[in-house]
């Protein structure tokens, strides 16, 4: 085993940024208070809420009102979906989705579904592109919502959200946007958009775990998920987490004010380890080649057991993944990379490189030089 560790796996998740530490170790002796109680303590963990959901607002161009501070993505998912079409029930009953999405939008519609509903799965094209047009096209009379992700976490394929948004906008639609992946790497505008709900996570851009939001524009007829205190406005019942959300917004800040540099930054990176891969043979890359995340690589490598190079690549101190993080450890086959084209063998013979603000050019060196060996050692010694 490597004394060396590289973390190559943002995707999944990543360190908590020096901003988000900074306001968790302030808070979290002073700030234990109930936001939602009167006295004094409490109003002063409340105005910590109050400018956490200001701060996030600002930065996606919404109004204060409205974002909903959820448990993350999952959570804020399943309420956009569930909660549109619980509201719209007796209206219209037509949700139309990608079959590239995560699983907490495509089990979400999946139940919506088998409850009587109709759900249109738009395919991608090779490249894990979304048409704005194919979602043009299967909008009708009792569509009440489209959900198509804002870049994708397996390929790292970026979707024209805006295009799709101005599309819903133009017929009445609800647009849902999963921003999960892309939020505090990519810039997003709600308003210049046209989405009415969208989905974050704190733990994707350098945020703590379990906490998230979901913005949802004024008028936007929606149900909540939970039922209890009535706290956020009656949309999301709970006690808040209050050193969570003001560590979420300090991150996203942070990540927001150094996204260019650190983007240009981190494709340089990502070239590095690119020439190197793709100079051997039977080596794809996926997603879209320049329309894609920052710091995102993706490959299927013939004859090449993904979850084998995982496994030598952890070897040698660095980690990375199979597929989507979510899927780790389960008999599972990429739905994303078959949706555009790759049979069962080659989805597993998947690997998902993902740098972040730790990764240095001798990380990216490293990476490249161990995943070619790795490559060819599997090959030889599967012959």
């Amino acid at each position: 085993m490597s004394e060396r560790f590289v973390y190559a796996d943002h995707a999944a998740t990543t360190q908590l940024s020096p901003k988000a530490v900074e306001v968790i170790q302030k808070l979290s002796a002073e700030e234990f208070y109930n936001p939602s109680a009167i006295y004094g303590k409490a109003e002063r963990a409340r105005g910590i809420m109050d400018s956490s959901r200001a701060l996030l607002a600002e930065i996606i161009g919404a109004e204060q009102d409205e974002i909903i501070f959820t448990s993350g993505g999952t959570e804020s998912d399943n309420m956009a979906l569930f909660g549109v079409m619980e509201a719209s029930r007796n209206i219209k009953k037509h949700l139309i989705t990608t079959a590239i999405e995560h699983s907490a939008v495509l089990l979400p519609a999946k139940k919506i579904m088998s409850q009587g509903n109709a759900v249109t799965l738009i395919e991608p094209d090779r490249k894990g592109k979304i048409s704005p047009e194919a979602v043009k096209k299967a909008i009708r009379n009792e569509t009440i919502l489209v959900s198509v992700m804002a870049a994708n976490n397996e390929i790292g394929t970026v979707e024209p959200i805006g295009a799709i948004g101005r599309i819903c906008a133009e017929k009445g639609v609800i647009f849902h946007t999963d921003a999960v992946q892309a939020l505090g790497h990519l810039p997003i505008n709600v308003k210049n958009d046209h989405i009415r709900l969208l989905s974050a996570s704190a733990h994707k851009f350098g945020g703590p775990k379990g906490v998230g939001f979901l913005y949802i524009k004024r008028g936007t007829p929606i149900k909540p998920l939970f039922l209890g205190g009535g706290q956020e406005r009656g949309f999301r019942s709970g006690t808040e987490n209050v050193i969570g959300v003001a560590a979420m917004a300090a991150a996203l800040k942070d990540a927001v004010e150094h996204m260019e540099e650190e983007n240009s930054r981190l494709n340089s990176l990502t070239a590095i380890i690119n020439s190197a891969v793709l100079s051997l043979t039977d080596v794809v890359k996926t997603g879209d080649e320049t329309g894609r995340l920052p710091g995102h690589l993706s490959y299927v490598i013939k004859n090449v057991s993904g979850e084998a190079l995982v496994h030598f690549m952890d070897m040698e101190g660095i980690a990375v993944s199979a597929g989507s993080a979510c899927s780790a450890g389960k008999n599972h086959v990429s739905h994303v990379l078959q949706s555009i084209g790759f049979d069962e063998n080659e989805a597993a013979s998947s690997v998902r490189i993902s740098l972040g603000r730790e990764n240095t050019a001798a990380d990216a060196h490293y990476i490249a030089q161990k995943l070619t060996h790795i490559i060819r050692h599997i090959r030889e010694i599967s012959l």
